[in-house]
């Protein structure tokens, strides 16, 4: 390549989401990276299948990706993992859960190649927080409730 042309450039999905629970609730659920199919975004997500260091994740539409986790970082409440599958040629991503005065912030960005996959991508981060949101949001009030 010379060094006047530009890179094939990933394309970039950042979504911040507020979410009416205390953190550390929330976060509990993002870092338990191998059950999102059950305490994160159930019904977007069947299956999450541990092998080795990575997870196999298989979408209820029947799509799978393989995904490395890189990092659980407990004091930053941020998780980073990177995959690929289906039609991604290059998938990194962050979740982190930023505490607030009342609630926290989910904010999850995702760099992903090829260009063309943006709509499905978008598409499902926008479905998954609806998802994160709601399933959070209801377990902050049944532990308050009980």
């Amino acid at each position: 390549m010379a060094f006047n042309a530009m890179p094939m450039m990933a394309e970039t999905i950042t979504t911040r989401t507020f979410i009416d629970a205390p953190a550390e609730l929330v976060w509990d659920a993002v870092r338990d990276v191998y059950n999102v199919h059950t305490r994160l975004v159930p019904g977007l997500v069947s299956l999450v299948e541990r092998e080795g260091d990575d997870r196999i994740v298989t979408f209820a539409n029947g799509v799978q990706i393989r995904e490395r986790i890189v990092t659980v970082d407990d004091a930053a409440m941020r998780v980073a993992y990177s995959g690929y599958g289906s039609r991604l040629t290059h998938h990194t991503a962050t979740m982190q859960v930023v505490a607030c005065e009342v609630g926290c912030e989910f904010v999850w960005s995702t760099d992903f190649l090829p260009a063309s996959a943006r709509d499905y991508i978008e598409g499902n981060v926008v479905r998954a927080n609806e998802i994160i949101q709601r399933e959070m949001e209801s377990l902050a009030l049944r532990k308050r409730y009980g």
